[in-house]
């Protein structure tokens, strides 16, 4: 322990040189604060993607925890957090495209990385399953992800999935044409129509969904 008399350290502080060493000899004798560990900040949580119902008063967002991303809602008044869906490992798999359908009850979402120029999806942990970025739903309540189908798209945020105004069907835009699949994956993904060129973007109106790039309109 380092000691020294009070009148000693008064005439020591008077001579700037003096107090600098002892301040700094103070500090270098103390133990080492607590820092934070390389694991500590790559593990730190992280809320992205806030949305809300267009009915009631639910909001949902993409909870990324270790690595692990999940898809977790609130309800007014209280808005106390819960997990939807449960994926539990740092696979590297991205949550993008959220949305919930008008009564808040479903969400959807896209899992998975945009493919590179060879078209694959990003595999950080070498699995020997390819992994394709997809399209899933879940109801709130339940929590069980079914799957609506590929998306694989070939841009970085280009993934952009549609819910109908009544909530019954997901459009996308993969590999230049528009597919569709109902939210409650009863039936595989389909393609609406073959347009030439890259179509994207697609927008829901009251009662048809408009095709971009083409002067079309698709009752559904």
């Amino acid at each position: 322990m380092f000691l020294m008399k009070r009148s000693s350290l008064a005439r020591l502080l008077c001579r700037p040189a003096s107090a600098v060493g002892l301040i700094a000899f103070l500090l270098l004798s103390q133990p080492l604060q607590a820092r934070f560990t390389l694991e500590q900040v790559m593990s730190s949580p992280f809320p992205t993607q806030l949305i809300a119902a267009e009915k009631g008063s639910r909001i949902a967002w993409v909870f990324d925890q270790r690595g692990a991303r999940n898809v977790w809602v609130a309800d007014a008044p209280a808005f106390a957090a819960r997990q939807v869906t449960h994926y539990f490992s740092d696979e590297g798999m991205p949550i993008a495209s959220l949305r919930l359908t008008p009564d808040g009850r479903t969400v959807v979402y896209v899992r998975g990385s945009e493919v590179n120029k060879k078209g694959e999806v990003a595999d950080p942990t070498s699995s020997v399953k390819q992994p394709h970025q997809e399209i899933w739903t879940a109801d709130v309540d339940k929590g069980e992800p079914r799957l609506l189908g590929t998306l694989e798209c070939d841009e970085e945020g280009c993934e952009d999935v549609r819910i109908s105004r009544d909530g019954q069907r997901a459009v996308w835009a993969a590999k230049g044409q528009l597919w569709i699949a109902p939210v409650s994956g009863s039936e595989k993904a389909r393609q609406l129509t073959f347009v030439r060129g890259d179509n994207r973007g697609p927008q829901w109106s009251p009662d048809c969904v408009s095709l971009p790039n083409s002067y079309t309109t698709i009752k559904l």
